[in-house]
């Protein structure tokens, strides 16, 4: 992505992810991006509390989804995944030394198509989650997704334009469309 659209890019993610805490009333957040074949996520954002909290070093950004603990079951499901009681969760896999505790979880997938392009997910709410805090999840993650495609698109027509623009001051003699 471009310079300009990659700060653009970063906002819309904390954006999000200071929503989604506000929503489910969440301590800890996170968004991330799939690879094409959906075997790889890349964190683009956590929380700032997380962060704040959390004393794994140099955490990785890219994750296999293959090796992920509960936060890749959306993906392996395909679809949403609340724990309540993560302590008693029979498929969690742990986590490493001086991650931040998880009390409870919720992830949701974001689809575009058939492929999941995105996963939300929230951790350690005062409360249970719902159905109604995962409709709320999508419901932000699936209009994050729409406004990161129209940037994208924009970004590509406008690097489109300047191509041709510089093509045609390039050019010396005159340029002809035959269709």
């Amino acid at each position: 992505l471009h310079k300009r659209m990659n700060q653009s890019f970063d906002d819309l993610m904390y954006y999000a992810i200071e929503a989604s805490i506000k929503l489910t009333k969440s301590a800890f957040a996170f968004t991330g991006l799939l690879s094409e074949d959906e075997s790889v996520m890349t964190i683009h954002a956590w929380s700032k509390d997380a962060m704040s909290v959390c004393a794994v070093d140099n955490a990785p950004m890219h994750f296999p989804i293959a090796h992920a603990g509960v936060w890749g079951e959306c993906v392996r499901q395909r679809k949403p995944v609340i724990i309540n009681d993560y302590d008693s969760y029979a498929g969690k896999r742990g986590y490493p030394d001086g991650h931040v505790p998880i009390t409870n979880f919720m992830a949701v997938p974001i689809f575009d198509g058939d492929r999941i392009t995105a996963v939300g997910a929230v951790a350690n709410s005062v409360s249970p989650y719902e159905i109604t805090d995962v409709r709320s999840l999508i419901s932000l993650y699936e209009r994050l997704w729409e406004i990161i495609r129209r940037k994208i698109s924009e970004e590509t027509l406008r690097e489109s334009e300047e191509r041709f623009k510089a093509l045609h001051n390039a050019s010396f003699g005159g340029i002809a469309i035959h269709d």
